[in-house]
């Protein structure tokens, strides 16, 4: 972690309103391997640890105050308190579990407004542990030759997209090959796409080549808003907290926490004109993209209007397919991931994620539109389910 900064976005606005309105939320997050192939060593949980503690001796700069400072979203008194936070490594848990002993077993918890930092990092220490053992041990680092071609790659995709008309960010923090490789891949991004590039979803990566970093909220806010407030409607709340927090600013609504259906029934006219616009991360993107076009109608909106963000599994192909499909009668725009950040021959990337399981002690779940993305207790998940109305 060479910054507090190499985050997505997304942690810090979630983080400035969970600051600014649940001071006293303790939460817990848990780590999930959609990829039991995938296995753990007593060797990579002590790197994973080292890693560990080498965030938690990470500082705010100067200069990234002083940027953060700029960004209009984010209040004085917030950029105050980052100064002064440093990531407490006793709020981690890291060891290994399963029959074999070789499922990876991460657990996180403490006040909520401090424990939300620490998804992103170890997602990424996590990732990075997996891409060296598939090199047979070998440093992540990659040669000369391996670097250009990720760099020449980037530069190729990037103006692939921007040929096709598909403005994007990179998302690909949490899974990527390494930090070197996302460095780099950023830069050919930045060549190849211009304009058609809105942004990177790091902060740290954001500063560094002065772009614009994108993110809003997470599964995880309206996750925390079902506990706290009430799941039936955690939709509606979620939206109603947030506008508290930023008045308009940073309006893309997440659509899919509890299923797409139970979303669009809490956004109706007042929430769908005052957001720009809403993200789907499963399910299919085309149902979903017609889905939204005719709420939007049925509301008298203009869809035109209004931005869809997609972000789940994304490649430049599906980005063109969509563009070609939708680009004229929607404000289209796609967050891509690990198709960018750890596209590297000979290695198999990582699919896992660090999901809030609690907050308050109080069991809380994520559905989604894919039933295989279902994360929560079991208990918890069958009224989630009954609740909304999903079989």
């Amino acid at each position: 972690m060479r910054s507090i900064l190499d985050q997505d976005l997304y942690k810090l606005t979630m983080g400035q309103a969970a600051l600014k309105l649940y001071p006293r939320a303790v939460a817990k997050y848990q780590f999930v391997n959609r990829n039991k192939a995938q296995k753990f060593t007593p060797e990579m949980v002590d790197a994973i640890r080292y890693e560990v503690l080498r965030a938690s001796e990470v500082n705010l700069m100067r200069d990234e105050s002083e940027w953060l400072r700029t960004l209009p979203y984010l209040y004085q008194w917030y950029v105050d308190w980052l100064e002064g936070f440093s990531l407490d490594v006793n709020q981690v848990t890291v060891g290994l579990t399963g029959p074999d002993n070789d499922d990876l077993s991460v657990t996180v918890e403490g006040p909520w407004y401090e424990t939300i930092y620490w998804e992103v990092p170890l997602l990424a220490m996590i990732t990075e542990q997996l891409m060296q053992a598939q090199r047979q041990n070998e440093h992540t680092n990659l040669s000369a030759e391996e670097l250009l071609a990720v760099s020449e790659g980037a530069f190729r995709k990037g103006r692939a997209l921007c040929n096709e008309g598909c403005r994007f960010s990179e998302f690909g923090t949490r899974r990527r090959f390494s930090y070197e490789v996302q460095n780099i891949v950023l830069r050919g991004l930045i060549s190849g796409a211009g304009e058609f590039l809105n942004g990177t979803s790091n902060v740290h990566l954001a500063h560094k080549y002065g772009i614009r970093p994108i993110g809003t909220m997470a599964h995880e806010w309206i996750q925390a808003i079902s506990g706290l407030v009430g799941l039936r409607y955690a939709n509606k709340y979620a939206m109603e907290a947030w506008n508290s927090v930023y008045e308009g600013r940073l309006g893309i609504a997440l659509t899919d926490t509890f299923g797409t259906k139970a979303f669009f029934g809490d956004f109706n006219g007042v929430y769908a004109r005052l957001f720009d616009g809403v993200r789907q991360d499963s399910g299919d993107p085309i149902t979903f993209i017609r889905q939204a076009i005719e709420h939007y109608k049925s509301l008298g909106i203009d869809p035109a209007a209004k931005s869809i963000i997609l972000s789940d599994s994304l490649t430049v192909g599906k980005c063109a397919l969509y563009q070609r499909a939708y680009g004229d009668k929607v404000k289209l725009s796609y967050g891509i991931g690990t198709h960018l950040t750890n596209d590297v021959p000979g290695t198999t990337p990582a699919n896992a994620v660090i999901k809030m399981v609690e907050i308050n002690g109080i069991p809380v779940v994520k559905l989604s539109e894919d039933p295989s993305k279902a994360i929560g207790d079991p208990m918890a998940l069958a009224m989630a389910r009954w609740t909304f109305g999903i079989k």
